[in-house]
């Protein structure tokens, strides 16, 4: 009996080892595949939502970002995002909906801060996982309403007056072809101190376009990348104005700025009153990208009798050129709805292309393409 013992064992702890190693490699390298699998599972729920309800997917906002966290030995990349909703999106009727498709999939809402009642408005939604502690999120969610626009009558026989931004000019050339194709009036937003920041410009304004400042401010993201000479917030007031004067000489025959970034920097009432003042000083409009639901750039200009306005769309978060066209569509509508709408799109081959087609055939339409600067709200 003793001899039969002796000679099994090894082999037993051998298997015994192998099956620990196995099991080891499951515990441990598997959560972080199913956490991923997890926030997969509920930004698709919450995305099929918000389709449920008219939004178009296309109409995520830019800062949306991603990060990898860790709890123990788990790891899982976490993602926000934020969406634009129409004035009737129903909050109560989403917060429900979301609620039962996650117990579906055994995901938690973890928290859910916002409206509980038609209304009110941005709300955020954290998901989470029964993995995870509660204090974990998956997933972020943050919905916003379209912003508020200040109805301009409609010019009998029309549909509406729109302004198209262009964003992040000054880097190549390459896309000038088609700009100087369009002859409808864009607003052209140029970065500066860049190789042809002030060219771009000086074409813009030969061939009917109006050119802005697109002023580099900061993001909420610190991950983000930033151009050089970014606005960031706790600067003092001296170098803030010695960057804008650098920035603004840059960028020759401009009629206003609009922020490139900035959902951290158009939420601080101090960085945001020091641009302002300098904008009123040199008799130039603002127009608020509204990177950021909680932007004080409308009410600060309003205070200070600033000219400005507020961006209501975003064309291209994809290159898609669908998402494009549904991003046009919806700045139609609220054209028609509200008798004017400002949209931004980008310096990007697929959005430009797209742009030379449509523009004229909206025109057609009876739509009405003006510079940013026929749209101000006076204060």
């Amino acid at each position: 009996m003793a001899k039969s013992k002796k000679s099994s064992s090894p082999a037993g702890w051998l298997i015994l080892l192998i099956a620990g190693a196995v099991l080891a490699g499951i515990v441990f390298f598997q959560k972080p595949s199913d956490l991923n699998a997890q926030v997969s599972q509920a930004q698709g729920i919450s995305v099929a939502l918000l389709k449920q309800q008219g939004v178009v997917p296309g109409r995520a906002l830019q800062d949306q970002r991603s990060e990898l966290r860790h709890e123990e030995k788990r790891e899982w990349k976490f993602w926000e995002q934020r969406y634009q909703v129409p004035a009737g999106f129903d909050v109560v009727r989403y917060h429900n909906a979301l609620q039962n498709g996650l117990a579906q999939k055994k995901l938690l809402l973890v928290k859910f801060s916002g409206p509980s009642l038609p209304g009110s408005w941005n709300c955020r939604f954290d998901i989470g996982s029964p993995l995870l502690s509660k204090k974990q999120v998956l997933y972020r969610l943050i919905l916003e309403r379209e912003p508020a626009l200040t109805p301009v009558p409609v010019p009998s026989g029309g549909k509406g007056t729109i302004a198209i931004v262009l964003d992040d000019w000054g880097y190549t050339l390459k896309n000038v072809p088609v700009l100087e194709s369009i002859r409808q009036p864009m607003t052209v937003a140029i970065l500066p101190n860049l190789p042809h920041s002030a060219e771009v410009s000086r074409i813009a304004q030969a061939h009917g376009h109006e050119p802005i400042l697109h002023l580099p401010m900061e993001a909420e993201n610190p991950n983000v990348p930033r151009e050089q000479g970014t606005l960031l917030v706790g600067t003092p007031r001296a170098q803030i104005l010695a960057t804008m004067d650098e920035a603004i000489r840059s960028v020759p025959g401009i009629k206003g700025v609009n922020n490139h970034q900035g959902s951290k920097a158009t939420a601080d009432p101090v960085l945001m009153r020091t641009v302002l003042e300098e904008l009123k000083r040199r008799h130039l409009y603002f127009l608020d990208s509204q990177t950021a639901h909680h932007s004080v750039g409308p009410d600060l200009a309003r205070q200070l009798k600033v000219p400005f306005a507020r961006r209501a769309v975003f064309l291209d978060n994809t290159a898609s050129s669908k998402d494009i066209q549904a991003q046009l569509d919806q700045l139609t509508r609220l054209a028609r709805e509200h008798g004017s709408a400002i949209a931004i799109g980008h310096d990007r081959p697929a959005t430009m292309q797209l742009l030379k087609k449509t523009v004229p055939e909206l025109e057609k339409k009876g739509y009405r393409f003006v510079p940013v600067s026929e749209l101000l709200e006076q204060s």
